[in-house]
């Protein structure tokens, strides 16, 4: 794959060091390195900020990211170019990338001044809208097209058979029932959630993987998404599914919060796919926030159950609705 820094390859001794003279022109005994380890998360073997100084006193930082999963690299190579051509949608820039010990790195830019944290969400509802819409929005390769995609529910209705079956102490009678019928539905539903046309998806969406930075006039607001370590090809929604299932936590799914999160993610993608059915969409959020908590129940997580209940109950009214 071609690289940034105009190379087609790295060898295994790419480093802070080769990384910092390439992107400020000088030679190594002209810089000063400094490096200190940041908090990386599940998804990183490693993360580290380098701070760059030449003699001259010019300073730059800068990070280096070990992700775990190559998907990251895939990212870099069929998604990031159209990224940073679009120009709607932020992320870090890449400086270089590639292999270090059969391990895959990442030197990107160090995103400073932006704020990270639930809290943040219910301030910028629109702008994360626009922002996922923006990435659901770029057309998809003519290669990236022709893989096949499994049906988004396809595992998620087995999901909720698993649920009732494996642990049935953690619901009530009613609502195996409710699950029952709600399976029997499972081709109405099917054809419904499996007509979502695909798009490019983060995969990995909450707010640890999103910042907020104030433009300079602090009247506008960027959001950047990081980590792209679950970057992967999906029906249409499917990040904001993820989001609205991962932030409970927040009690966004039902909120006004979400409500205005779903209407600027509608507005933006309706340019190139049109008015979709919002209570689809709304449908398939609960769906995959029950298959999540589903899945952690199913596992011994207890404290999920609620969660998912409360989840398999809005489904049923969506369900409901639908046949109206």
């Amino acid at each position: 794959m071609e690289l940034p820094c105009g190379s087609d390859s790295r060898p295994d001794d790419l480093n802070a060091s080769v990384v910092a003279q390439e992107i400020l022109g000088v030679s190594g005994d002209e810089i000063a390195l400094r490096t200190e380890k940041l908090s990386g998360g599940a998804s990183n073997n490693g993360l580290f900020l380098h701070t760059a100084e030449t003699s001259t006193g010019k300073c730059f930082r800068f990070v280096e990211k070990h992700p775990k999963r190559d998907r990251e690299l895939f990212f870099l190579e069929e998604l990031y170019p159209l990224i940073r051509q679009g120009g709607k949608l932020k992320v870090p820039e890449i400086y270089a990338a590639g292999r270090r010990n059969g391990q895959v790195v990442l030197f990107m830019e160090y995103m400073d001044n932006v704020q990270k944290s639930s809290r943040e969400v219910g301030r910028h509802p629109h702008e994360i809208g626009a922002a996922i819409a923006a990435l659901s929005s770029i057309p998809l390769s003519e290669e990236v097209a022709r893989n096949p995609l499994e049906h988004l529910n396809s595992n998620l209705l087995n999901r909720f058979h698993d649920f009732a079956s494996e642990r049935p102490e953690l619901i009530a009678t009613n609502d195996v029932e409710s699950i029952r019928i709600l399976i029997e539905s499972r081709e109405s539903l099917s054809e419904r959630m499996s007509a979502l046309p695909l798009c490019y998806a983060h995969g990995d969406i909450f707010y640890e993987n999103i910042v907020f930075k104030d433009s300079t006039l602090h009247t506008v607001v960027e959001v950047a998404l990081l980590d792209w370590g679950d970057y992967r090809v999906d029906r249409i929604g499917t990040d904001l599914f993820h989001f609205a299932g991962y932030e409970d936590r927040t009690k966004l799914m039902g909120s006004e919060t979400f409500r205005r999160i779903l209407a600027a993610y509608r507005d933006g993608i309706a340019p190139r796919f049109g008015s979709l059915d919002a209570e689809l969409l709304a449908f398939a959020a609960a769906a995959r926030r029950f298959s999540r908590k589903a899945t952690n129940a199913i596992n011994g997580n207890n404290d999920a159950a609620p969660a998912a209940l409360a989840s398999v109950k809005l489904l049923l009214s969506l369900a409901s609705n639908s046949n109206q």
